[in-house]
């Protein structure tokens, strides 16, 4: 059996992924940006590794957040390009989450929205990431388990897994 490479599993379906994915909660991004140490200093940046189409690379940029969206996907990264609206401080880059070609310390806070369970993350993956891009340590994990609580409504990533 031919197994497609996992580079090009969604090339011919981008369009529809941008269409039909859905965005993430308010809330979410509040919770995910408070995880960046007070004193960062300056525009918060984020590495959103597996970015796919860019939904949540957009949904994390705004004001003061300035968000590299990478991928190794490209014609999901021209679809995150085509629906990413002018203004925001958005970057597209080819690149995997093993080899992301992001510089030492570019990064305040990285993420991994709905792609993690694709990675080939080996533990030496974890170490790159903590001591590489990133300053500070701020790995969490699957969204319902960190920030989903039978009393915050407002939380969990909507996603209605089984």
């Amino acid at each position: 059996m031919l197994r497609k490479d996992p580079r090009e599993r969604f090339s011919a379906t981008a369009a529809l992924y941008a269409r039909w994915r859905p965005s993430y909660p308010a809330p979410l991004r509040d919770h995910l940006l408070g995880l960046v140490p007070a004193g960062a200093g300056g525009a918060i940046a984020i590495a959103d590794v597996g970015c796919g189409t860019g939904i949540s690379t957009r949904f994390l940029a705004g004001p003061g957040v300035r968000v590299i969206g990478v991928d190794p996907n490209p014609d999901m990264l021209e679809e995150a390009r085509r629906s990413t609206p002018d203004g925001l401080e958005v970057e597209y880059r080819t690149g995997e989450a093993a080899a992301t070609g992001l510089p030492a310390r570019s990064a305040d806070l990285v993420t991994a929205a709905q792609a993690f369970h694709w990675f080939d993350a080996e533990p030496d993956w974890f170490t790159a990431i903590e001591h590489g891009v990133a300053p500070h340590r701020a790995l969490r994990g699957n969204v319902e388990t960190e920030i989903a609580r039978a009393d915050d409504v407002g939380a969990g990533c909507g996603c209605a897994y089984p």
